[in-house]
């Protein structure tokens, strides 16, 4: 028989209507699978992701492609195999079925139209929401293609068909810029903020319906407020279209036609997962949701992992599964509404798992297996937190247990924003549940944050604090507690008090057989060292310090010692300069964003540093240094500071405050009066970091690293004076704000 051509191509889909976004690369990989010869193809994937559009689209350009037809079947509201065989045959143009009457099985109907489906000449059927039917349609489609032809079907589900045969395709959200785009077509050319837009499409997990019913509703509620209102998701994102299924016009409607199938362990077991924040492992699974399930809670989760409600994700050894914000919104709603026993129960499973799994992490935080350890505590962050935010004012001491837990994650990752109240909170909760050795960890974690946000003044007197508590119990933690007091008072530049904390922390740190910390504390002790100008003492603890890590086989606090040395001119190891200068300034330039985006100024400070000794030598190399460009003083607000400084800087009485003696204070002291000079006598002209370390330690012959650090150092100093509005960092060096009122006592 003659093939029809491509003139007589009948092709019974629905036109598109509006532009699809995002989805040319997933469309073409699904037509190239019907050009390669598959059969059976799925297209899964959660309510909303826009599986239907998709599959139009495919259905359109395979039917073009091979001068047949496509034909779409809603099945939708069809509940059972033999509504489905009418629906098919209606769309198939069959006639009549066999009688199923004395055939519950729908035997002979289910042969007719297989047999029928499989003459079709090259008919591509979209078999759309087939979740209500799925084993029926897998056997029809199934018994189609057993029966030859050309026929091929694109199905859309939120679970598998499971034949032999199939191809599974999997329809992931939109991607941000993706989804933007559609956001922007769908609200009809409102005038919104890009990051408004951008923060909403994410919170809404690049879901194109749940966009499409905020971009409607953007009318009326714009962006900004829909993200402030996301706990009224369910009952703003909805349609007025006229032309949608009930079943999509409002996203709670869309969430609750994807769990309409499940059964009681499955429904119970989705609600739990309310529970959760991020990603949550599948032991997890067992030991916080298991209990409250007669079913094997494996297999409930592979039911929901087959259902398109939770997804696997990356995973640092066993799977780990994930589920959308929005999916996981209802679950929440619908976990409100167990027994207050179950819910209570649910909750103390969750929160004792988390604490427990992460205290079982702690004695591989330190040795070879430091960076795996930190990696799995550092996945399971966003659940600790839930847990600690939901236990700090009712189980404090399961609360602070989980902020102690954790205190390696927050010190050595970028992982917790270190401006965050949570550290404060949770020395509350140790102090509410009264055990010492809890209150001390606590206290240890706050003041370590406080160091890394150069606030050593306030982190002192905490370390202070803790250290009498840890010496009053008589607990092992008050090496640690001097150790970070030695570090408190090295950034305040109290070299003797430093010095005697960290020979007390070390000396009971080898009492203890504790590498780690005996090599922490000879860390802070070479560095201290150095600083006051004995380099050869301070290479020499920061070579044993190195040696204890190596010896352990870790090498994150290794490569932390190697930083430390850097900073003094030294080097310990070759490994801090591999790779060639361009990448090296990558990484550099890498670390200082991170730290400036977590608030850790004094790693930010070291890192930039190191940074601009690198561009220098760049610079060099390719003959292009140049003399530095004054550059136009940074934006200040105009009587920000109003200073009183005495003569030869001796006191000095800040805008707010009594009058403080720097008489002992002679390196602070010498550039103060410098800055105060260059202030009033060519204002907006800057100090170069060199020659501020001139004025401040003349005729001392000091290592460049060194004494860049010391420069940084008075600097911090002196803002925590109050200074901190006031004195001015500029790539050309420091000033005092030409704005600012000083005068001279």
């Amino acid at each position: 028989m003659r093939r029809p051509s491509k003139k007589s191509v009948a092709c019974f889909l629905p036109p598109l209507l509006a532009p699809l976004f995002g989805r040319e690369e997933i469309i073409r990989a699904v037509v190239a699978l019907f050009a390669q010869g598959r059969r059976v193809v799925t297209l899964v994937g959660p309510g909303g992701v826009g599986k239907t559009q998709l599959a139009l689209e495919v259905a359109r350009r395979v039917s073009e492609g091979f001068a047949g037809r496509g034909l779409l079947c809603e099945l939708g509201d069809v509940r059972d195999l033999e509504p489905l065989l009418r629906v098919v045959a209606k769309t198939a143009s069959l006639g009549q079925l066999p009688s199923s009457a004395r055939d519950p099985s729908c035997a002979a109907a289910v042969e007719t139209v297989s047999h029928h489906l499989a003459t079709h000449a090259e008919t591509l059927f979209v078999l759309d929401d087939a979740d209500g039917v799925i084993e029926a349609a897998g056997r029809i489609v199934r018994a189609s293609v057993d029966a030859g032809g050309r026929s091929r079907f694109l199905v859309t589900s939120r679970e598998v068909l499971g034949i032999e045969g199939e191809r599974v395709v999997e329809v992931a959200p939109l991607g941000r810029e993706a989804a933007f785009l559609l956001f922007a077509d769908r609200a009809e050319g409102g005038s919104w903020k890009p990051d408004e837009i951008h923060a909403l499409v994410d919170q809404l997990d690049g879901l194109p319906l749940a966009i499409e019913l905020a971009a409607r509703r953007s009318r009326l509620v714009s962006p900004r407020d829909l993200l402030s209102r996301l706990g009224e998701v369910f009952r703003l994102l909805k349609t007025d279209r006229r032309d949608i299924a009930t079943r999509h016009a409002t996203l709670a409607a869309t969430i609750e036609w994807s769990l309409h199938r499940l059964d009681a362990d499955e429904s119970r077991a989705f609600a739990c997962l309310g529970v959760f924040e991020g990603g949550f492992s599948v032991d997890a699974f067992e030991a916080v949701v298991g209990p409250l399930l007669a079913s094997d809670p494996i297999d409930v989760a592979q039911a929901l992992l087959r259902k398109s409600l939770v997804a696997t994700a990356p995973a640092f050894g066993s799977a780990r599964l994930t589920m959308l914000r929005t999916l996981r919104a209802f679950a929440r709603h619908r976990f409100a509404a167990l027994d207050r026993a179950d819910r209570e129960a649910t909750f103390a499973r969750h929160g004792t798992f988390y604490v427990e799994r992460a205290e079982a992490e702690g004695p591989h935080l330190y040795g070879p297996g430091a960076e795996h350890a930190l990696d799995a505590l550092e996945s399971e962050l966003p659940n600790l937190l839930c847990a600690f935010e939901r236990e700090k004012t009712r189980k404090t001491d399961l609360a602070a247990r989980a902020l102690a837990a954790v205190t390696d994650v927050v010190v050595l990752r970028n992982a917790l924003d270190l401006r965050s109240n949570v550290f404060a909170e949770a020395r509350a909760a140790a102090d509410s549940a009264g055990d010492p050795k809890l209150r001390v960890r606590t206290r240890v974690l706050e003041a370590k944050v406080m160091l890394e946000v150069a606030n050593a003044a306030d982190a002192e007197v905490l370390l202070v604090e803790t250290l009498a508590i840890a010496d009053g119990a008589r607990l092992r933690e008050a090496a640690d507690v001097r150790r970070s007091l030695g570090w408190a008072r090295i950034a305040l530049g109290q070299v003797g008090g430093a010095l005697a904390v960290l020979n007390e922390a070390r000396i009971a740190q080898r009492a203890q057989g504790n590498v780690r910390g005996e090599a922490d504390a000879l860390a802070a002790r070479g560095l201290l060292r150095g600083l006051g100008g004995d380099i050869q003492a301070g290479h020499r603890d920061l070579e044993n310090a190195y040696a204890l890590h190596v010896m352990s086989g870790d090498a994150i606090r290794r490569e932390k010692v190697c930083e430390m040395a850097q900073t003094l001119g030294l080097v310990l190891a070759s490994e801090n300069s591999e790779g060639s200068v361009a990448e090296r300034l990558v990484r550099l330039t890498a670390a200082a964003e991170a730290h400036h985006a977590s608030g850790r100024t004094w790693r930010e400070a070291i890192a930039r540093f190191e940074l601009e000794q690198l561009k220098q030598f760049e610079r060099q190399v390719n003959g292009a240094e140049k003399s530095p460009q004054l550059a136009s003083p940074l934006p200040a607000t105009p009587g920000a500071a109003s200073w009183v400084v005495g003569p030869d800087a001796r006191w000095v009485r800040p805008a707010k405050g009594e009058p403080l003696d720097l008489a002992r204070h002679g390196s602070l002291r010498r550039v103060l009066e410098a800055l105060v000079i260059r202030r009033l006598e060519a204002p907006g002209v800057a100090w170069s970091a060199s020659a501020l370390l001139e004025v401040g330690w003349p005729g001392e012959n000091v290592r460049h690293a060194s004494g860049m650090l010391r420069v940084y150092s008075v600097i911090r100093r002196l803002r925590a004076l109050g200074l901190s509005g006031a004195l001015l960092t500029r790539d050309d060096g420091y000033l005092l704000d030409p704005l600012m009122t000083l005068t001279r006592g």
